[in-house]
């Protein structure tokens, strides 16, 4: 797993230990304080703390999508670490899929250890996004491996000018004034029996999954993790500066900004 910066510009300013400290629970310890800008600048340091970096944002990746993302009743059964195969193999998902996950996942992943760091954190759902033709593949294997059901489907043809009739996926609805205009072609929501456990696979309008992120209103909310690598396209304004730009081409949906007017 890699931190990946969609721009430059971002300089080291030096972490240090001194010597007695520098024991490996120590430095995990340390490491599990750091916040993701820290992580990173700490990881360049040599090839031990940089491994150890990896090993740190795994392990926060984990936390976040383990809430949504079990192992199912029949799936994993002769597994020793269950849940850690069941992570393991959604991030394969990804990859296999060409998927990614954005949303509130990805920015809980970017807040931690931040002043933004807060009980919003615990709560939502993973939204998955694919490109199109493979939505179809990844809903069958969340349903296979992980226990979901599918809850309900829309497409891009049954939008109205208010978005999707189910509203099952409100953070791209908001600004559906015709098909595409969101570059979303199919949203499917699955979800737990007892309803706790939510995942939204978004089928993009073509062959790049990334399509819809780049059309979010707002640049804090403009990260995906895929199979391997965790990317922040606005490093500077999301984890530096804790400040976010409006997308001048959206139109501004109040209750959209509401909700994510404290995540960052």
């Amino acid at each position: 797993m890699s931190i990946a910066w969609a721009s430059a510009g971002l300089t080291a300013n030096g972490i240090f230990f001194s010597a007695h400290q520098r024991s490996e629970e120590v430095l995990t310890w340390a490491f599990q304080l750091l916040t993701l800008q820290d992580l990173r600048k700490a990881s360049q340091v040599c090839r031990p703390w940089a491994a150890l970096g990896m090993a740190v944002l795994y392990k926060r990746i984990s936390d976040r999508l383990k809430r949504n993302i079990r192992p199912g009743p029949t799936a994993f059964q002769n597994a020793n670490r269950p849940a850690r195969e069941a992570i393991d193999a959604f991030l394969a998902l990804l990859e296999s899929t060409g998927s990614v996950v954005s949303g509130s996942t990805v920015l809980a992943v970017c807040m931690e250890n931040s002043e933004h760091e807060g009980p919003w954190m615990d709560s939502g759902d993973v939204d998955i996004f694919t490109p199109r033709g493979r939505a179809e593949e990844v809903v069958q294997h969340m349903v296979a491996l992980f226990g979901l059901k599918i809850a309900s489907r829309d497409a891009a043809s049954d939008a109205t000018p208010h978005g999707f009739r189910s509203r099952a996926y409100v953070d791209i609805s908001y600004s559906v004034c015709y098909p595409f205009s969101n570059g979303v072609w199919t949203v499917t929501r699955l979800q737990s029996a007892d309803g706790e456990r939510r995942v939204d696979v978004v089928e993009s309008c073509n062959v790049c999954a990334l399509h819809p992120i780049s059309r979010f209103p707002f640049t804090h909310i403009v990260n995906y993790l895929t199979g391997s690598a965790l990317v922040v396209c606005y490093p500077q304004h999301t984890l530096v500066h804790h400040r976010s730009v409006t997308n001048p081409s959206k139109h501004e949906d109040h209750g959209f900004v509401k909700r994510y007017e404290k995540r960052g």
